[in-house]
């Protein structure tokens, strides 16, 4: 990764034009530039730089992903994969790939309605209650069926609200009211 890439990087040029206008702002009144304030103006203009590089990692978005297959476990190609907000004003459709995989990035946290559109002989499947949260990938893998036969799947979180990410190795859930009103309650002694 190139130094530029990185909000330090990004925002150096500015900070060396800065310090520069300053040096020759200064030497055209026929002074001599104090080189404590030039200090001072450069530590101010890097410490506000490196302060506000967490700002940029921060995330409030997560991913649904999965797979779409056939009866048989076959990949499908092609197929439209709607993405509905339940809890939040969301939609995309996406199409999935040639290996059968889609994924749908950038997506609030929420509670979402996936569901494909019928294709090439096989019918709608809609899977409802699929928790979004901030990070995580949510995988939802889809079976078609057959023409003539509709299918729902729906989704229950695990206990406790928490559900587990099997593609990543992070450990971390997100706080809701439900987790908070499922947590045992203390015993008052008085």
């Amino acid at each position: 990764m190139s130094l530029y890439a990185t909000p330090v990087g990004a925002a150096l040029p500015f900070v060396l034009r800065y310090l520069t206008y300053l040096n020759i702002m200064h030497r055209d009144k026929g002074e001599f530039p104090n080189m404590k304030l030039m200090r001072i103006h450069a530590l101010i203009c890097f410490a506000t730089v490196l302060l506000s590089a967490p700002v940029f990692g921060q995330r409030t978005t997560g991913t649904i992903e999965g797979t779409v297959t056939d009866p048989s476990g076959a990949v499908v190609p092609g197929v439209g994969v709607s993405v509905t907000g339940i809890t939040v004003g969301f939609e995309r459709t996406v199409q999935s790939n040639e290996q059968g995989i889609f994924r749908v990035q950038q997506i609030p946290a929420g509670t979402y309605k996936v569901a494909t559109t019928p294709f090439g002989g096989f019918t709608a499947t809609t899977v409802e209650n699929v928790a979004v949260t901030i990070e995580n990938v949510a995988v939802v893998n889809i079976k078609l069926g057959l023409s003539g036969a509709v299918s729902e799947v729906f989704v229950t979180e695990g206990l406790a609200g928490v559900n587990v990410d099997t593609t990543d190795s992070r450990i971390l859930t997100s706080i809701t009211a439900k987790l908070i009103d499922e947590l045992p309650k203390g015993t008052r002694f008085d």
